[in-house]
């Protein structure tokens, strides 16, 4: 394989995901259906991150999975975390059945709403590997079909929705950082164009979204001393 390939994640959203090599067939799941999207990755630099540990929330989603794809082909070991067990582990067996050597991905469990959860799933990595490298805060969603114009919408879905997408992420800083201290390591928040320029009945996660990028500024000035970059 070139130092440069094309991979494509073509995800269905709803029925799961899928990884391929450009010009493979990719059969598709059963019950097809729903709106397709696709993911070109570029590598340039396979192995670059050879030695490096990953943890990506989320990691069991459309997102996620392709984001624990890149990584892992360019060398790092990821975890991909998530809620469900079996998610993960569907996400594992495609990213090493796209190539990726089996040592350098597993399934974690890990809920971003649960503290315990978060401070248990990274000690987990830390004793299995003695470090972390890179933490890709990716867990998130809207409230989709619960989503409400604010003053209709229930105080439980909108302390969800920001318990998700934006506690979640300051839980997993919280714990990892003292270990990125000690790799300078790197962290990557997932934001939104809502958080951004707000949207109409998703007041809720635009807050959550717009309080993430307040958060990466944030922490660059916390923890960049120590060679740390969000």
């Amino acid at each position: 394989m070139t130092g440069q390939s094309n991979f494509v994640s073509r995800v269905r959203r709803g029925l799961g995901r899928r990884l391929r090599r450009v010009g493979e067939t990719l059969a598709p799941p059963s019950g097809d259906a729903g709106q397709r999207y696709e993911y070109q990755l570029h590598l340039n630099q396979r192995g670059r991150l050879e030695g490096k540990v990953a943890i990506v929330t989320g990691g069991g989603g459309s997102i996620g999975s392709a984001v624990c794809y890149r990584l892992a082909i360019e060398g790092a070991t990821v975890a991909v975390a998530g809620r469900t067990l079996d998610t993960l582990e569907a996400t594992v067996a495609q990213v090493v059945q796209a190539g990726v050597d089996a040592d350098h991905v597993f399934p974690l469990v890990l809920d971003v709403t649960d503290e315990a959860s978060v401070r248990s799933g990274i000690e987990a990595v830390v004793r299995a590997h003695s470090r972390i490298d890179i933490l890709v805060n990716n867990a998130g969603a809207s409230a989709r079909a619960r989503v409400a114009l604010l003053e209709n919408q229930s105080m439980s879905v909108v302390e969800d929705v920001i318990d998700l997408n934006l506690l979640g992420a300051i839980r997993c800083a919280r714990y990892v950082a003292i270990h990125l201290r000690q790799t300078a390591g790197r962290i990557v928040n997932f934001g939104s164009v809502v958080g951004l320029a707000g949207q109409e009945r998703f007041t809720d996660y635009a807050a959550a979204k717009g309080g993430i990028s307040a958060l990466t500024k944030s922490l660059a000035l916390e923890l960049a001393p120590d060679g740390d970059r969000k």
